[in-house]
Protein backbone atom coordinates (compact mmCIF):
# COMPACT_ATOMS: atom_id res chain seq x y z
CA UNK A 1 0.00 0.00 0.00
CA UNK A 2 1.91 3.79 -0.96
CA UNK A 3 1.89 6.31 1.20
CA UNK A 4 0.05 9.34 0.74
CA UNK A 5 3.49 11.46 0.36
CA UNK A 6 4.81 8.35 -2.28
CA UNK A 7 1.21 9.02 -4.37
CA UNK A 8 1.66 12.27 -4.55
CA UNK A 9 5.31 12.22 -5.26
CA UNK A 10 4.34 9.67 -8.48
CA UNK A 11 1.22 11.80 -9.37
CA UNK A 12 3.38 14.96 -9.95
CA UNK A 13 5.88 12.30 -11.99
CA UNK A 14 3.12 11.42 -14.33
CA UNK A 15 2.08 14.84 -14.84
CA UNK A 16 5.16 16.24 -15.60
CA UNK A 17 6.38 13.28 -18.24
CA UNK A 18 2.69 13.42 -19.43
CA UNK A 19 3.08 17.33 -20.02
CA UNK A 20 6.67 16.86 -21.54
CA UNK A 21 5.37 14.06 -24.35
CA UNK A 22 2.35 16.55 -25.17
CA UNK A 23 5.07 19.03 -26.12
CA UNK A 24 7.11 16.65 -27.95
CA UNK A 25 4.03 15.27 -29.98
CA UNK A 26 2.83 19.03 -30.31
CA UNK A 27 6.21 20.46 -31.14
CA UNK A 28 9.34 18.50 -30.90
CA UNK A 29 11.38 21.53 -31.13
CA UNK A 30 9.77 23.89 -28.75
CA UNK A 31 8.77 21.22 -26.25
CA UNK A 32 13.13 20.63 -26.55
CA UNK A 33 13.95 23.97 -25.82
CA UNK A 34 11.02 24.73 -23.16
CA UNK A 35 12.79 21.21 -21.04
CA UNK A 36 16.70 22.06 -22.14
CA UNK A 37 16.41 26.41 -21.43
CA UNK A 38 17.19 27.39 -17.93
CA UNK A 39 15.11 28.47 -14.97
CA UNK A 40 15.74 32.15 -15.51
CA UNK A 41 13.27 34.07 -13.40
CA UNK A 42 11.40 37.24 -15.25
CA UNK A 43 11.87 40.68 -13.51
CA UNK A 44 8.49 41.51 -12.87
CA UNK A 45 8.91 44.91 -14.33
CA UNK A 46 8.55 43.15 -17.76
CA UNK A 47 5.83 41.12 -16.94
CA UNK A 48 2.21 42.57 -19.01
CA UNK A 49 -0.21 42.42 -16.90
CA UNK A 50 -4.04 43.58 -18.28
CA UNK A 51 -2.32 45.51 -21.30
CA UNK A 52 0.31 46.92 -19.73
CA UNK A 53 3.66 48.41 -21.22
CA UNK A 54 6.79 47.54 -21.29
CA UNK A 55 9.70 49.54 -19.81
CA UNK A 56 11.79 50.43 -23.04
CA UNK A 57 7.99 51.37 -24.55
CA UNK A 58 7.18 53.76 -21.84
CA UNK A 59 11.03 55.18 -22.24
CA UNK A 60 10.83 55.56 -26.19
CA UNK A 61 6.77 57.57 -25.62
CA UNK A 62 9.24 59.81 -23.22
CA UNK A 63 12.52 60.29 -25.45
CA UNK A 64 9.95 60.93 -28.06
CA UNK A 65 7.86 63.84 -26.47
CA UNK A 66 10.83 65.18 -24.84
CA UNK A 67 12.52 65.49 -28.64
CA UNK A 68 8.71 66.69 -29.75
CA UNK A 69 9.25 69.78 -27.16
CA UNK A 70 12.91 70.58 -27.98
CA UNK A 71 11.79 70.54 -31.73
CA UNK A 72 8.75 72.70 -31.04
CA UNK A 73 10.81 75.42 -28.87
CA UNK A 74 13.19 76.03 -31.27
CA UNK A 75 10.38 76.61 -33.61
CA UNK A 76 9.21 79.20 -31.81
CA UNK A 77 12.50 80.65 -30.82
CA UNK A 78 13.11 80.46 -35.20
CA UNK A 79 9.57 81.98 -35.75
CA UNK A 80 10.20 84.42 -32.88
CA UNK A 81 13.66 85.73 -34.72
CA UNK A 82 12.50 85.70 -37.96
CA UNK A 83 9.94 88.04 -36.74
CA UNK A 84 11.87 90.60 -35.12
CA UNK A 85 13.64 90.71 -38.36
CA UNK A 86 11.18 91.44 -40.23
CA UNK A 87 9.85 93.99 -37.90
CA UNK A 88 13.01 95.70 -37.71
CA UNK A 89 13.25 95.44 -41.48
CA UNK A 90 10.19 96.72 -42.14
CA UNK A 91 10.94 100.00 -39.54
CA UNK A 92 13.96 100.59 -41.23
CA UNK A 93 12.02 100.43 -44.81
CA UNK A 94 10.33 103.51 -43.95
CA UNK A 95 13.35 105.71 -42.59
CA UNK A 96 15.30 104.77 -45.97
CA UNK A 97 11.87 106.28 -48.16
CA UNK A 98 12.31 109.30 -46.14
CA UNK A 99 16.20 109.65 -46.57
CA UNK A 100 15.71 109.02 -50.27
CA UNK A 101 13.86 112.63 -50.80
CA UNK A 102 17.75 113.54 -50.15
CA UNK A 103 18.74 112.73 -53.57
CA UNK A 104 19.81 109.73 -55.68
CA UNK A 105 22.90 108.83 -54.18
CA UNK A 106 23.49 108.28 -51.02
CA UNK A 107 26.53 106.83 -48.85
CA UNK A 108 25.81 103.08 -47.74
CA UNK A 109 26.39 104.27 -44.15
CA UNK A 110 25.35 107.16 -42.21
CA UNK A 111 27.77 109.42 -41.97
CA UNK A 112 29.33 110.08 -38.20
CA UNK A 113 28.62 106.23 -37.73
CA UNK A 114 31.66 105.07 -39.12
CA UNK A 115 35.28 105.44 -40.18
CA UNK A 116 36.95 104.38 -43.37
CA UNK A 117 39.21 101.37 -42.70
CA UNK A 118 40.46 100.39 -45.56
CA UNK A 119 40.46 101.99 -49.42
CA UNK A 120 40.07 100.68 -52.90
CA UNK A 121 43.52 99.59 -54.34
CA UNK A 122 46.57 97.09 -53.25
CA UNK A 123 47.69 96.74 -49.64
CA UNK A 124 49.54 94.64 -46.80
CA UNK A 125 46.97 91.95 -46.38
CA UNK A 126 45.53 92.77 -42.62
CA UNK A 127 44.82 88.98 -41.99
CA UNK A 128 45.55 85.50 -43.27
CA UNK A 129 43.75 84.84 -46.52
CA UNK A 130 43.04 88.62 -47.01
CA UNK A 131 43.34 89.90 -50.52
CA UNK A 132 46.41 92.20 -51.34
CA UNK A 133 44.65 94.04 -53.92
CA UNK A 134 41.42 95.59 -52.15
CA UNK A 135 38.26 95.71 -54.58
CA UNK A 136 36.07 97.47 -52.11
CA UNK A 137 35.61 100.06 -49.38
CA UNK A 138 35.59 99.59 -45.63
CA UNK A 139 33.00 100.69 -43.54
CA UNK A 140 34.21 100.15 -39.79
CA UNK A 141 30.78 100.95 -37.71
CA UNK A 142 29.48 98.80 -34.73
CA UNK A 143 27.34 95.74 -35.18
CA UNK A 144 23.73 96.16 -36.72
CA UNK A 145 24.69 99.38 -37.86
CA UNK A 146 22.21 100.13 -40.82
CA UNK A 147 23.62 99.95 -44.11
CA UNK A 148 21.46 101.48 -47.03
CA UNK A 149 21.40 101.01 -50.26
CA UNK A 150 23.25 103.85 -52.02
CA UNK A 151 20.81 103.85 -55.12
CA UNK A 152 17.27 102.49 -56.19
CA UNK A 153 17.59 99.07 -58.06
CA UNK A 154 16.63 95.36 -57.68
CA UNK A 155 18.30 93.00 -55.47
CA UNK A 156 20.28 90.66 -57.65
CA UNK A 157 22.09 88.24 -55.27
CA UNK A 158 21.60 87.26 -52.18
CA UNK A 159 23.80 84.60 -50.39
CA UNK A 160 26.35 83.85 -47.63
CA UNK A 161 29.32 82.81 -48.38
CA UNK A 162 28.88 81.91 -51.96
CA UNK A 163 31.10 83.70 -53.28
CA UNK A 164 34.08 82.15 -51.38
CA UNK A 165 34.22 82.12 -47.24
CA UNK A 166 35.74 85.94 -47.05
CA UNK A 167 32.73 87.38 -47.82
CA UNK A 168 30.17 85.91 -45.50
CA UNK A 169 26.38 87.44 -46.22
CA UNK A 170 26.57 89.43 -49.29
CA UNK A 171 23.71 91.68 -50.90
CA UNK A 172 24.45 93.05 -54.70
CA UNK A 173 22.10 95.57 -56.13
CA UNK A 174 22.07 96.24 -60.20
CA UNK A 175 20.79 99.98 -60.92
CA UNK A 176 18.97 101.18 -63.93
CA UNK A 177 22.69 102.63 -65.27
CA UNK A 178 23.71 98.76 -65.13
CA UNK A 179 26.04 99.27 -62.34
CA UNK A 180 25.90 96.90 -59.12
CA UNK A 181 26.84 97.82 -56.35
CA UNK A 182 27.79 94.62 -53.45
CA UNK A 183 27.49 94.63 -49.36
CA UNK A 184 29.53 92.06 -47.68
CA UNK A 185 30.51 90.36 -44.34
CA UNK A 186 26.95 90.65 -42.77
CA UNK A 187 25.20 87.80 -40.62
CA UNK A 188 22.50 85.78 -42.24
CA UNK A 189 19.85 87.25 -39.97
CA UNK A 190 21.50 90.62 -40.45
CA UNK A 191 20.30 90.68 -44.54
CA UNK A 192 16.72 92.16 -44.54
CA UNK A 193 16.18 91.92 -48.56
CA UNK A 194 15.60 89.03 -50.67
CA UNK A 195 16.51 88.58 -54.26
CA UNK A 196 14.46 90.24 -56.99
CA UNK A 197 13.23 92.63 -54.65
CA UNK A 198 12.83 96.14 -55.53
CA UNK A 199 14.85 98.86 -53.17
CA UNK A 200 14.31 102.44 -52.73
CA UNK A 201 17.63 104.51 -52.26
CA UNK A 202 18.53 105.11 -48.63
CA UNK A 203 16.56 101.93 -47.83
CA UNK A 204 18.68 99.70 -45.54
CA UNK A 205 19.13 96.56 -46.30
CA UNK A 206 20.86 95.42 -43.96
CA UNK A 207 23.19 95.39 -40.71
CA UNK A 208 26.81 95.97 -40.55
CA UNK A 209 28.22 92.23 -39.64
CA UNK A 210 31.85 91.00 -38.91
CA UNK A 211 31.31 87.40 -41.26
CA UNK A 212 33.88 85.89 -43.06
CA UNK A 213 37.64 87.31 -43.29
CA UNK A 214 36.95 90.24 -41.36
CA UNK A 215 39.29 92.28 -38.36
CA UNK A 216 36.02 94.15 -36.93
CA UNK A 217 32.89 94.51 -38.18
CA UNK A 218 32.62 96.86 -40.85
CA UNK A 219 30.75 96.82 -44.66
CA UNK A 220 33.16 96.08 -46.95
CA UNK A 221 31.03 98.12 -50.58
CA UNK A 222 32.09 97.33 -54.08
CA UNK A 223 30.87 99.04 -56.81
CA UNK A 224 30.64 96.75 -60.30
CA UNK A 225 30.56 98.72 -63.93
CA UNK A 226 28.23 97.57 -66.06
CA UNK A 227 31.42 95.10 -67.95
CA UNK A 228 32.08 93.48 -64.44
CA UNK A 229 35.10 95.51 -63.69
CA UNK A 230 35.43 97.24 -60.02
CA UNK A 231 35.84 100.84 -59.95
CA UNK A 232 36.89 102.84 -57.07
CA UNK A 233 34.27 103.23 -54.66
CA UNK A 234 34.90 107.13 -53.32
CA UNK A 235 35.45 108.39 -56.29
CA UNK A 236 32.05 106.47 -57.99
CA UNK A 237 30.25 108.00 -54.81
CA UNK A 238 31.68 111.61 -55.09
CA UNK A 239 30.96 111.95 -59.02
CA UNK A 240 27.27 111.74 -57.31
CA UNK A 241 27.78 114.32 -54.72
CA UNK A 242 28.39 112.09 -51.86
CA UNK A 243 31.68 112.44 -49.67
CA UNK A 244 32.09 109.80 -47.26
Amino acid sequence: MRTPARHSHASRWGIATAFALALAIATPATAQAALLAPDVPIPASTVLVGGGELPWQAATVEVTSAEEVRAARAAEIEAARQAQVASRAEALRGEGARVSEAGTTVSPVDPGSYRISSTYGPRTPPCSGCSSFHNGLDFAAPLGTPIRAVQAGVVEHVGYGDWGTHSGGIVVLRHADGTATSYNHMSSAGIYVSSGQQVQVGEVIAGVGNEGYSTGPHLHFSVYLPDGSTTEPLSWLAARGVTP
